[in-house]
C-alpha cells in the first residue's frame, strides 16, 4: 500500500491566476518511518520541544506565515530544501515518488 499526500496550488475559479498546480507524493506504507525521521530533524531545527507541531509547509515557510516570521528567511529557505532533499529525493525512487500536473 501507498500513503499520498497532494496539494494544489492555484484556483480554477480565479480568471487572474493563469495556472493551476496539483502534486503530491507518493510513500510506500514501510518507508513511512525513515521519511519522518528525516523529516522530524529538520522540524527539531525550528521546536526541539515538541518538533510534531511544526509543518514543513513551502509557502507559509517561504512567506513567513503561521509562526515562521520568528526565523530567518535563510533558514526558512534551507529547511525547505531540506525537507525536499532529505525527505523526497534521497528516497526516490526506493518507495518515494513526486507527481504533478500544471493546468493552463
Amino acid at each position: 500500500m501507498h500513503l499520498f499526500y497532494v496539494d494544489e496550488s492555484g484556483s480554477v475559479a480565479d480568471p487572474s491566476q493563469k495556472y493551476f498546480v496539483l502534486a503530491g507524493v507518493a510513500i510506500f506504507e514501510r518507508k513511512t518511518h525513515w521519511v519522518e525521521q528525516d523529516l522530524n530533524a529538520i522540524a527539531t531545527k525550528f521546536n526541539a520541544v515538541t518538533p510534531h507541531n511544526i509543518e514543513l509547509h513551502g509557502s507559509p515557510m517561504r512567506s513567513g506565515r503561521d509562526g515562521w516570521k520568528a526565523h530567518p528567511l535563510a533558514d526558512r529557505l534551507a529547511a525547505i530544501k531540506d525537507a525536499l532533499q532529505h525527505g523526497v529525493a534521497n528516497h526516490h525512487p526506493k518507495g518515494v515518488r513526486l507527481f504533478g500536473a500544471v493546468v493552463n
